[in-house]
């Protein structure tokens, strides 16, 4: 039984291990590595493409359940990374992502309904434009990461996946370190259909 809140409470989907293999083979693994551009890579246990950020959830119980039945109607979906992309714009970027190609529309209905379900809680949504993405890099200063952006323009990122549930999780900066890495599975959230 889940009790309690949830300090920083986001829904996503996790990429299968093959995808994490493929995009750990683009992402540097020396640490000592100097990169002019001070980009401070992610690690694997962060990677995954966000549905949508909740923030402080004071019933985690009900959330859980809210969203669950929410997604319990939608079907399985296809999704593969491909792309890349910058925020807040490839000229002057803080973010280096690769894009989520979402063939079917199946992850923006299940962010719909994420969205409409945290609501229905009395979670305060209020979701920027939904652009799906898997964060690859941050930087340190604002850099021009056109290059960077234009040699994946187009290219796939390891294979099509069927995604056949959602996650619950919590980030806690505290854990970071553990073995789990800095994000907690609050709970499981099947796909139906």
């Amino acid at each position: 039984m889940i009790e309690g809140a949830l300090r920083r409470a986001f829904v996503a989907v996790v990429p299968p291990p093959a995808v994490l293999d493929t995009i750990a083979a683009l992402v540097p693994h020396d640490p000592d590595r100097r990169d002019a551009r001070r980009m401070r890579w992610t690690q694997r246990d962060r990677w995954h493409v966000t549905v949508e950020f909740l923030g402080r959830v004071d019933d985690a119980a009900g959330l859980a359940d809210a969203v669950r039945d929410a997604v319990a109607g939608l079907p399985p979906f296809g999704l593969r990374l491909r792309g890349a992309g910058a925020f807040p714009e490839p000229k002057r970027s803080e973010v280096f992502w690769l894009g989520v190609d979402d063939p079917d529309g199946g992850l923006r209905r299940a962010h719909t309904a994420v969205v409409d379900a945290a609501r229905a809680c009395g979670v305060r949504v209020v979701p920027p434009p939904f652009t799906p993405h898997l964060t690859l890099a941050y930087l340190r200063t604002r850099t021009d990461l056109r290059p960077d952006v234009a040699a994946l323009d187009g290219v796939a990122v390891g294979e099509a996946w069927t995604v056949g549930a959602l996650a619950l999780l919590e980030s806690d900066p505290s854990r970071r370190e553990t073995p789990s890495g800095p994000y907690h599975l609050v709970a499981p959230l099947p796909l139906g259909g």
